[in-house]
């Protein structure tokens, strides 16, 4: 039905399009999606799976002595330290018989998939140290942490949907500019072009064809020239020829006039079905497996017009695979058509090619033969409306998952100009009086003595016991094997137990002699920064008892610093005891970090923070202003004496930063190398 055949106006911009969208958008979804995966994976590893398992082998492992010196104060004290990590939901800690004796818990953090995992407790070794587990150990009792990966996938989902937004963009803006390209360089003068050649089909032959163009379109302007001019011979000749066939088509005439008024009749009913049908020309000859190729459009009705919204002249040149929304049920169809001569009710989803909503149908149709041609009539039922209630309740999910996107959005922004609104500060105070070193030194003589006098009077009970035990061996005899066994377990235990009062006892004296010796003198000496801050924290360990705190130190062991340890080490002391007495409330869980890592090649940044209530934004500034206890908030911490060390002997800088409700955090840069001076 050639009158109904015409050539696809939009064919041309739509391959470059959809040749555009396969060549940057695909590929680049698949890179994303695979480096985001592998990212998520990683960060996974990092973020959960390994520092889960190295806590909870560390819990495991210290853990054995308070659980074999039944120190459930110290298991609770151990499970709260390690509960910190944000993937870490709760952590148990169970005698040998099951009963919970410690557990630290952040309701929280129980979102997602949650995952328990557990370790054994293994009772001490005789070096005191946790005994490896064996075959024949027995445990004494059993760490269980349950974690989530609630914040890892998150994050993953934040990540992809940043990368499916920055990709909608790029496709975007590449889609208009080839658009425009396509349009204004090939498009247009295609379409004058196609007009031109229309007007020469209908024998406007007078005006010539220009096109002053050096590429494709002026060489086929150029062609289409050469054919107006060869069609004006030809018509010329076609007149000559005209007369003497008359006659001939006069006969013809007649004929095909039957021949139409017999087609009108079956077009008129093809029409008007209101089932959508549609005949195809079935290529025997093409392969099986490339279904878009076995058949062409003839013609289709006005049904399978509105029902694949296209115009009736786009109907010869409609591609099966645009057609059909699976390539699978466009196989099958072609299949049944090939292979068993028909299919019936076989469900299909079409693709609108006018756009809208893309129709569900059932297809039923039969091949018949037609001279030399095989033929095909399919039908489309449509029965979209059966599947109403199923995508109503489709669109309502995704409209609940709009929603939801949109809030963690507008919270997403709302966190960004919260954090916009810290402030930094920066604030000297005047020269640090010596009086106060010396008190500072007193109190830290005083913290050391109480702490010493548990390790030494344990002692002297078990020199006692141990004594006590020789006499009634003395006295004792003979002695079993079992006795004599049971009193050298004894005497080894007592021994143990006197090793280890001892060395603790030894260890808190070295540490406050390294301190007040550092203290009592302005000496330039090298030393490791990792070191100095664990002594400071020894000597400070009485205190932080005191005040039930939590002290976290975070120092790489390779800070070698060439400097003067002693006031460094007041410092250090001072900011912790004056985060203890001023940063908290009764009642508070006391935590203070101390922090340190290089800077930069020259200079090592050492921080002191604590999780209090903070301060205001006016006490900041009057802090800036004055660093005069009396003009501060933290009235008597001894800041003046913290910023002149600094700033004056260390050669160092110190910046204060805090936020009310947040805490406080006060920053160190100190050169790795400072050149000696002349002490204070």
């Amino acid at each position: 039905m050639p009158h109904r055949l015409g050539l696809n106006r939009h064919s041309l911009r739509r391959t470059l399009i959809v040749g555009a969208a396969a060549g940057v958008v695909f590929p680049a979804l698949i890179i994303h999606g695979t480096l985001l995966q592998s990212r998520y994976e990683r960060d996974l590893r990092q973020s959960v799976l390994n520092p889960k398992k190295q806590t909870l082998d560390l819990l495991a492992r210290s853990a054995a002595t308070p659980m074999w010196t039944v120190d459930y104060t110290q298991l609770q004290d151990m499970a709260n330290a390690s509960i910190h990590h944000n993937s870490v939901v709760s952590i148990a800690i169970l005698s040998e018989d099951g009963k919970v004796v410690a557990k630290a818990e952040d309701p929280e953090r129980r979102r997602g998939h949650i995952q328990t995992e557990m370790r054994r407790i293994y009772p001490p070794s005789s070096t005191h140290e946790p005994r490896q587990p064996t075959s024949a150990a027995t445990p004494i009792g059993t760490v269980t942490m349950e974690y989530t990966s609630y914040e890892a996938e998150k994050d993953f989902r934040s990540d992809m949907l940043q990368v499916f937004l920055a990709l909608a963009a790029q496709a975007g803006i590449s889609f208009g500019l080839i658009y425009l390209l396509v349009e204004r360089r090939i498009v247009i003068p295609l379409r004058a072009l196609r007009e031109r050649a229309m007007q020469i089909a209908r024998g406007k032959l007078s005006e010539p064809v220009t096109a002053a163009r050096p590429d494709e379109i002026g060489h086929l302007a150029e062609g289409l020239e050469h054919m107006r001019t060869d069609l004006v011979a030809l018509l010329d000749e076609r007149d000559l020829k005209n007369k003497a066939m008359q006659d001939q088509l006069q006969a013809k005439l007649e004929a095909e006039q039957a021949l139409n008024a017999s087609q009108a009749k079956f077009l008129a009913i093809f029409d008007i079905s209101p089932l959508p049908m549609v005949v195809a020309r079935i290529d025997e000859r093409s392969n099986l497996d490339d279904s878009s190729q076995s058949m062409t459009a003839l013609d289709a009705n006005e049904a399978f017009l509105q029902l694949a919204q296209i115009r009736r002249h786009e109907v010869a040149s409609l591609k099966w695979s645009e057609l059909f929304e699976s390539v699978r049920e466009l196989d099958e169809t072609v299949r049944g058509l090939r292979l068993l001569h028909g299919v019936s009710r076989l469900e299909c989803t079409l693709n609108a090619k006018g756009g809208g909503r893309s129709p569900i149908c059932e297809v039923s149709g039969r091949a018949f033969s037609l001279g030399a041609e095989r033929l095909c009539i399919l039908m489309f039922e449509d029965v979209t409306e059966r599947r109403t209630s199923e995508e109503a309740v489709l669109k309502l999910n995704a409209q609940l998952e709009h929603r939801v996107t949109e809030r963690t959005e507008a919270l997403a922004r709302t966190n960004r100009e919260l954090s916009d609104t810290l402030h930094h500060l920066q604030q000297a105070q005047a020269e640090l009086m010596r009086s106060e070193k010396m008190a500072a030194l007193g109190s830290l003589v005083a913290d050391v003595t109480h702490e010493l006098r548990s390790p030494i009077h344990h002692a002297q009970d078990v020199a006692r016991q141990l004594d006590r035990l020789s006499e009634e061996l003395l006295t004792r005899s003979p002695l079993t094997t079992e006795q004599l066994r049971d009193a050298i377990e004894s005497v080894r235990d007592g021994s143990q137990s006197l090793k280890l009062d001892l060395g603790a006892a030894s260890s808190l004296i070295s540490s406050f002699r390294q301190v007040a010796m550092d203290q009592s003198s302005v000496q330039w000496r090298r030393f490791m920064l990792d070191r100095l801050v664990q002594d400071v924290a020894t000597t400070l360990g009485p205190k932080i008892r005191r005040f039930d705190a939590e002290l976290n130190v975070q120092v790489p062991p390779d800070l070698e610093l060439g400097g003067y340890p002693g006031p460094l080490t007041q410092v250090i002391a001072q900011l912790v005891d004056n985060a203890l007495q001023h940063a908290y409330e009764p009642g508070d869980r006391y935590v203070v970090d101390i922090k340190a890592s290089r800077l930069d090649a020259d200079h090592v940044i050492l921080s002191v923070n604590d999780r209090g209530h903070g301060m205001a934004a006016d006490t900041l500034n009057q802090l800036r202003e004055d660093l005069s206890p009396q003009r501060s908030t933290r009235k008597g911490l001894g800041l003046q004496t913290v910023f002149s060390l600094v700033r004056g002997i260390l050669g160092g800088q110190v910046t204060v930063a805090s936020t009310a409700g947040l805490g406080t955090s006060f920053s160190i840069t100190l050169p790795l190398n400072q050149v000696s001076q002349v002490s204070l």
